[in-house]
């Protein structure tokens, strides 16, 4: 599987939307500025027919440092996941 980069999406949003890229990647800057902000203050963001963002706690587990195969302890954190929607 092949991925694109920012600039490639930003391209193609403006593209479909027929709205000078330049304007396209300042209102794309400032959705991925607010969706951490949104998230981290406690609330999910829903998309209908794209998916969720929430944030999900991560409870403190033991891991293996792969390059020595020592155990590590990992502390627990806070993370923001998204789920896509099942279309």
């Amino acid at each position: 599987m092949s991925s694109i980069g920012k600039e490639d999406l930003i391209s193609m949003v403006a593209g479909r939307s027929g709205i000078a890229k330049t304007e396209t990647r300042r209102v794309l800057e400032a959705a991925f500025e607010v969706i951490p902000d949104v998230v981290t203050g406690g609330k999910q963001i829903q998309l209908r027919g794209f998916g969720t963002f929430k944030l999900v706690h991560r409870k403190a587990r033991l891991g293996r440092n792969i390059k020595t195969g020592a155990t590590v302890q990992v502390p627990a954190k806070d993370v923001i996941v998204f789920k896509p929607s099942k279309k």
